[in-house]
């Protein structure tokens, strides 16, 4: 396993040992992903300019009862953390119920597509 697939999943596990402390009984879905791009321009046939893009993004999906509420961040430090962690929380408190709305985990009614690589 690659140091990146560890950090993201020691971030994605501090996520949701966060969540599970300010927010019992609640259904919590943490993702984290990293994104990478590298570009090169060429103009007369030579490398005119070069750049590279590398971020993390973490997400949280909270629900409480038949509330939910997602939030994002590319902060990865600790307090960032927490506080991605505490706004997805109060805003499930205040969102409307929404009884038809898939759970964050378990059984769903909906129909998941398989993914294959090529």
């Amino acid at each position: 396993m690659s140091n990146d697939v560890i950090e993201l999943g020691a971030i994605a596990e501090n996520v949701l040992a966060v969540a599970a402390s300010a927010a019992k009984g609640a259904e919590i879905f943490a993702t984290a992903q990293r994104n990478r791009s590298a570009n090169v321009r060429f103009a007369k046939n030579e490398m005119t300019t070069s750049g590279a893009f590398d971020e993390v993004t973490v997400g949280v999906s909270v629900a409480l009862g038949q509330r939910h509420a997602a939030t994002s961040t590319n902060q990865t430090d600790a307090a960032s953390l927490k506080a991605l962690v505490e706004r997805a929380v109060s805003m499930a408190r205040l969102s409307p119920s929404t009884p038809r709305a898939c759970r964050c985990s378990g059984r769903s009614s909906t129909r998941r597509r398989s993914r294959r690589s090529t």
